[in-house]
């Protein structure tokens, strides 16, 4: 899960489920990013789209907390610039396997635009390069289980490996890829302490332990993060 809070950007895993309502303009969308998760690896994986209200939420409530009435009070009144969540896993409590992947209503925007317009296809513009590279972190967690390091490098491997599924062919699926690497940012030595984990580790190269091994896959140089 990508969360920002307090204008740092930091990654978080949550477990538990509650129930939060999306709002009827997502619901298409939803159905849109569901479909093509199907198309491109015959998956079924629920997929929510909710806005930050509705995520924000939904994460105060998995987290076992309650959010603080600052922070309430602020997403009440729509401000968001200290809590902006891209997207999340959510985990039934009993059994500890996934129930749901949930993107901002954003993301899904920019995934419905990319899948209607053959353009963005071959040149992926940079929201539709954040919404594939946030369902592809978080479909790295749904599928593979991993951690943020490991699904922060699969990212953009499976970004190449969706992108099908919203009507890329080979080389537009290379082009999502591609997209979504260059998102990735060189970081200063403290930032990459302060994000530990959430940073693309020595395993995130041709052979390597994060390697996926799919077609056409390209690393970012180890030590970026596509956050921030």
């Amino acid at each position: 899960m990508k969360l920002l809070v307090a204008a740092a950007t930091v990654l978080v895993a949550l477990t538990g489920c509650a129930p939060v309502s999306a709002p009827p303009s997502a619901v298409a969308d939803e159905r849109l990013v569901a479909q093509a998760i199907t198309r491109a690896s015959g998956r079924e994986i629920p997929v929510r789209c909710l806005d930050q209200q509705g995520l924000a939420r939904e994460f105060g409530a998995e987290s076992g907390s309650e959010l603080d009435s600052e922070l309430d009070s602020e997403l009440d009144s729509g401000a968001s610039d200290t809590f902006v969540v891209d997207g999340q896993v959510v985990y039934d409590d009993e059994t500890g396997l996934p129930t749901s992947l949930q993107l901002a209503d954003v993301h899904c925007a920019a995934l419905a635009r990319y899948a209607a317009d053959p353009a963005l296809r071959v040149r992926p513009d940079p929201d539709v390069a954040s919404a594939l590279a946030t369902l592809g972190h978080e479909y790295s967690h749904f599928v593979d289980d991993t951690g943020e390091a490991e699904a922060e490098c699969h990212s953009f491997q499976y970004a190449a490996v969706l992108a099908p599924g919203f009507g890329a062919v080979a080389g537009q699926a290379l082009a999502a890829r591609d997209a979504v690497v260059d998102l990735f940012a060189p970081l200063a030595a403290e930032d990459r302490a302060d994000l530990g984990e959430y940073v693309v580790g020595p395993g995130c190269v041709d052979g390597g332990a994060d390697d996926l091994d799919a077609p056409g896959t390209a690393f970012p140089p180890v030590g970026t993060s596509s956050v921030g």
